[in-house]
């Protein structure tokens, strides 16, 4: 039962998290170039990069 959880939080990491990302850097205010930047580096680092973006990038005013 343990793996299964850690397999589903493993899978929610590697695919869901940055996958919202790039959803979120798209749907974001930030210019073209910037969106096309944030895209690249969520792709070549996927984890990495949208936990950076999460950080670092264009905040949402709530």
């Amino acid at each position: 039962m343990i793996r299964l959880l850690l397999f589903l939080v493993g899978i929610f990491f590697v695919i869901l998290f940055p996958i919202y990302a790039i959803i979120k850097v798209f749907s974001s205010d930030i210019s073209s170039t910037n969106k096309l930047l944030w895209f690249i580096v969520i792709l070549f680092f996927p984890f990495f990069g949208a936990l950076v973006y999460f950080i670092f990038g264009k905040k949402d005013n709530y």
